[in-house]
């Protein structure tokens, strides 16, 4: 063992550690306290609507237009809130028309790199417009919400309505 040998004790040997750390006289006893009091939570708001054209030889969906408009509360870097939000709509996008993982009949996986495993690149994204609101939540003394994740959730089924 690297380190300090004469300090090692076994992962599991909770009692011999608990002896280590009280003091002489002192009955060791272990105890965990945890308390989670989250404070007021926000929640930003997003609405996707896409416009698509199915082959329906094929089965191919292409995307024709995309659109968002969200209300992330106070924008505090408003080119970086697109920016999540347009990545977030690519990204989902990918996940509802292009990722898939494949497998071979002996059960080997044929899709273990990005050479195989499908990602939206620059021909295959359609322009995302994004509008963005601003509605300062009371929650918090800056108003902002966030906006990391809102772009991914819808376009799955942005792009599922509008080709039903």
């Amino acid at each position: 063992m690297i380190g300090a040998p004469a300090e090692h004790l076994p992962t599991g040997d909770e009692k011999a550690r608990a002896v280590l750390l009280t003091e002489e006289g002192v009955e060791p006893m272990l105890e965990a306290v945890a308390v989670f009091d989250p404070p007021d939570l926000t929640y930003s708001y997003t609405a996707h609507v896409a416009r698509v054209r199915v082959d329906r030889a094929t089965g191919r969906v292409e995307v024709l237009r995309y659109v968002t408009a969200s209300d992330c509360g106070t924008l505090l870097n408003p080119a970086i809130v697109r920016g999540q939000i347009e990545g977030g709509a690519i990204q989902g996008i990918g996940g509802a028309l292009m990722e898939e993982i494949s497998y071979d009949r002996d059960g080997s996986l044929l899709t273990a790199s990005l050479v195989d495993y499908g990602v939206p690149s620059a021909p295959e994204c359609p322009t995302i417009e994004t509008l963005l609101m601003e509605t300062p939540t009371p929650r918090n003394p800056r108003g902002i919400r966030g906006a990391g994740e809102i772009g991914i959730v819808a376009p799955a089924a942005a792009i599922a309505n509008a080709g039903a």
